[in-house]
């Protein structure tokens, strides 16, 4: 008999949350909003390794899974991968579920201590830049500690704890990453006791529909400042600098990340390239979601520091323009206002895809 387990895994918010609700506002942690954005990243994990990965959403055009039961793969020497293909299901589908196949994990919020960073969870930070006229409009989200409780079996559960571990590095929880949302920090680091890594590899030659990760670029910003008012001279956040003031004090955090796409998107991409709207997004005349994601500043240790990513466009023109604009170490130091260390992956002077080689070598430096 299979081999069913728990796990509990106490998660630290390092920028705001936001899983969102069925009215628009969020009283709580939704185990539907970080599982969603779980299998956003395994499917952009496993698409790069060689799998396959459809969509379920159906948005893309793609063909979603469903359950072939009519070759259910009854072989005894068959392993459940190869069941699973002959019944229809890509890799993701396999553990994250499908019609039909139920879903090879469970999970729910077992404890719950955050709380939101303002008080009114209809109010949303409206921060201009320079030279704006809308800006961007940021919703609250939650801050502090919440414990998710995993229930399968070991492989599947290894595989989460390994995708846990890629994203507290590099990715986010939940939705809005692209406003600089979602970035934790494990606050258990004996996963290792309890469960083993999954270790990421190679599993096969199959179509890379995008996204996956061989596109994608991450970047870290860090940096030390010597006053205590420093956000202040960000361009766009002195206008609402008693609204921030608060999230300072209390959860070391500042939302950098408007000031910083305007400055990317209209004072050098799009000065350069002209049409912005396939990298950083456009909700008219139809929704596209931005290809680059920063996050907050958010106080690390005794450190302040600024992550993201960005999915590269398969225009090598536009993608070298957008890997030298996100590359710039003085862009960075001019928008902060506070001189830091920039650091790039892929670690290279010019843009290109990942090599599996570098790709295993991050995935394996994922570890508790």
């Amino acid at each position: 008999m299979a081999e069913f387990r728990n796990l509990d895994i106490q998660i630290r918010a390092s920028t705001p949350i936001w899983t969102g609700d069925s009215n628009g506002t969020m009283n709580r942690i939704h185990e539907t909003g970080l599982i969603g954005s779980i299998r956003w990243w395994y499917e952009v994990l496993i698409r790069g390794l060689g799998g396959r990965a459809c969509d379920p959403s159906g948005k893309s055009g793609q063909a979603k899974c469903s359950l072939n039961l009519e070759n259910p793969g009854e072989s005894e020497a068959a392993t459940q991968r190869e069941q699973s293909i002959q019944t229809g299901l890509c890799d993701a589908c396999q553990l994250f579920g499908a019609t039909g196949w139920k879903r090879r994990f469970t999970m729910r919020i077992h404890r719950d201590d955050t709380i939101p960073i303002w008080d009114d969870s209809g109010h949303l930070l409206h921060i201009v830049p320079p030279k704006r006229t809308r800006g961007w409009y940021l919703p609250p989200g939650r801050m502090g500690e919440f414990t998710i409780r995993l229930r399968g079996l070991r492989e599947s559960l290894s595989r989460i704890v390994s995708l846990l571990l890629f994203l507290e590095k590099y990715g986010s929880l939940g939705a809005k990453p692209q406003l600089g949302y979602g970035l934790f920090r494990l606050a258990d680091r004996g996963l290792d006791g309890r469960i083993e890594p999954f270790k990421w590899a190679p599993i096969g030659d199959g179509p890379t529909e995008s996204p996956n990760i061989t596109e994608f670029m991450f970047f870290s910003y860090q940096f030390e400042p010597q006053k205590p008012g420093w956000w202040t001279s960000i361009p766009g956040l002195a206008g609402v600098a008693t609204e921030i003031q608060p999230l300072v004090n209390k959860h070391q955090v500042v939302p950098v990340s408007p000031s910083l796409k305007n400055e990317w998107r209209y004072e050098q991409y799009a000065k350069r390239m002209g049409d912005d709207k396939n990298i950083f997004g456009s909700v008219q005349p139809t929704r596209i979601r931005s290809r680059v994601a920063v996050s907050w500043a958010f106080r690390s240790e005794d450190h302040w520091e600024i992550r993201g990513w960005a999915r590269m466009p398969a225009d090598m023109k536009a993608a070298e323009v957008l890997w030298r604009i996100l590359c710039d170490r003085r862009t960075w130091e001019r928008v902060v206002g506070v001189p830091g260390r920039l650091e790039v992956l892929p670690n290279r002077k010019e843009w290109q895809p990942w090599t599996v080689d570098e790709l295993e070598g991050v995935l394996g430096g994922c570890i508790c």
